[in-house]
């Protein structure tokens, strides 16, 4: 299929900078892993959630967003999870693209009833669309903002 500037083949320029704009695979034997030192993994929300990315998946209506907000809280406020999770204690990025402002005010207020929000020095930061309206559930009654 010819592209949009009429051929189907690149230019050996074009070539050029993919194949130097891709780095090697490189390859590590067995022998060289078990030889090096790595470093322990480092848990945020006790012996269960490492620091990084976690993509957390499920059927809808399950429950997710309100687990995730509420280990985002913990993690901004230093409070341990569900209770009795141990949380390190860092700034937050939240992530969403449901629900919207109203739904994360009221899930933050009903999770903060004797807590102050975290200070600016803990961040829990709010991205999403703009303008997104609340989305309300009609099959789970008393799920806050849901």
């Amino acid at each position: 299929m010819p592209s949009r500037h009429g051929s189907d083949t690149l230019s050996e320029a074009t070539l050029s900078k993919v194949q130097t704009a891709i780095p090697a695979l490189e390859t590590e034997g067995a022998n060289e892993l078990l030889a090096r030192d790595l470093p322990p993994v480092r848990m945020v929300v006790g012996d269960i959630i490492p620091a990084g990315l976690l993509l957390l998946a499920g059927d809808p209506k399950a429950g997710k967003s309100l687990l995730m907000q509420h280990l985002a809280l913990c993690i901004a406020l230093g409070a341990p999870a569900w209770g009795s999770l141990p949380v390190e204690a860092g700034d937050m990025l939240y992530l969403t693209n449901e629900g919207g402002q109203r739904s994360f005010k009221a899930r933050l207020e009903a999770m903060l009833t004797d807590a102050q929000p975290p200070e600016r020095r803990r961040p829990l930061f709010l991205a999403g669309r703009a303008g997104t309206p609340a989305r309300t559930s009609k099959s789970r009654p008393g799920y806050p903002g849901g």
